[in-house]
């Protein structure tokens, strides 16, 4: 029977492994702020990948962002893994039990490791591991601290912009042509899965309606790579592209933070953008379609999502199992328009 770990227990310093996706690295910060909560003078370390760098770059609360190298050789990452073992931790916490993040863990020498319930075979890696409980998904990464003592309490994530980078958002705004008295809302129109992708002719009649109820509402169409197509099909079939912004290159992630903590709302698909604005502090409105609203959604008022109630939600397929996509297509912008009207903060006097 393992034992329990010490009540006097206070690591010196810890590390957080979350490898990817970017969504999921933003749904772990939580347990950032839990452990220096209950440990102020810990140094917590943070592993991850280079495409979800941008996101914790900033966090003062971390003390050091390890960043793995896919090109490395295996003698580089021998010797990576080996640098990281001289931090000489006391406590690991693997949030996701990839071969890497196993592979950190094995290494780091740390007292005390931690994870959900793994595979049996994997079950050497960890002293301590905890059962994953439903609900929602920063709730569940904070399982895996249980063995410590400590509970999810409603910790929001947290994506830390510094005033510069604010500063440098407003600039940004005004030269894309957002004038004084409009009212920022950012937008997220992409998916990789069509199950989860609001269909790009209801984002277009959306923006058409809300335009005529909010007239000072602008709507910048935010992307990454290769996602240029999704936001050119909802730009081009829209009534009223006069009130929508394109970016006009590729920004890094604490850009895109930056400027989402500037916008009153955030709308769209269920995706790392919807996480990056709730992190930064900015209300949010999700269109949700195969999967599970609740489970996505931090459970706060300003933040909010649509759905159908149908005998086929939450699939969680990639591809619709009976072809009609009935829980995205019928979930029309007329049908969502009150409940988003409510969310918007109060129209400025004429």
């Amino acid at each position: 029977m393992t034992k329990p770990i010490p009540q006097d227990f206070t690591p010196r310093r810890a590390l957080i492994c979350q490898q990817r996706q970017i969504g999921d690295v933003i749904l772990a910060t939580p347990l950032i702020r839990m452990l220096k909560d209950r440990y102020p003078a810990v140094e917590i370390d943070f592993f991850t990948e280079a495409k979800c760098a941008d996101v914790l770059k900033d966090n003062p609360d971390i003390s050091r962002l390890w960043v793995v190298d896919k090109s490395l050789s295996p003698w580089g990452a021998l010797a990576f893994y080996l640098n990281m073992r001289r931090r000489s931790y006391d406590l690991v916490v693997n949030c996701q039990q990839l071969p890497r993040c196993k592979t950190v863990t094995f290494f780091s020498g740390a007292r005390y490791r931690l994870a959900h319930t793994p595979k049996w075979y994997n079950s050497f890696l960890y002293t301590h591991t905890a059962p994953i409980f439903g609900g929602y998904a920063a709730k569940v990464k904070a399982c895996a601290l249980s063995p410590l003592g400590l509970e999810w309490k409603g910790e929001r994530p947290y994506v830390h912009v510094p005033e510069e980078k604010r500063a440098w958002a407003d600039a940004w705004l005004r030269e894309q042509g957002l004038r004084d008295g409009e009212k920022l809302v950012t937008v997220d129109t992409t998916h990789k899965a069509v199950t989860r992708r609001w269909p790009a002719r209801h984002y277009a009649r959306l923006f058409e309606l809300l335009a005529e109820k909010r007239p000072e509402l602008r709507f910048l169409l935010l992307h990454g790579p290769g996602e240029e197509g999704q936001v050119r099909e909802v730009y081009d079939a829209c009534g009223r592209r006069d009130r929508c912004l394109l970016l006009p290159e590729i920004l890094p992630l604490d850009r895109v933070a930056a400027i989402q903590s500037r916008a009153v709302l955030h709308l769209g698909n269920c995706s790392a953008p919807r996480h990056l604005a709730l992190a930064v502090g900015t209300p949010t409105f999700t269109f949700i379609g195969a999967n599970y609203g609740p489970s996505w959604t931090y459970p706060g008022p300003d933040q909010n999502f649509a759905a159908l109630t149908l005998d086929c939600s939450r699939c969680n397929k990639d591809v619709c199992p009976k072809g009609t996509m009935q829980c995205l297509n019928e979930l029309t912008p007329e049908l969502v328009l009150p409940q988003l009207l409510a969310q918007l903060p109060e129209e400025p006097p004429a």
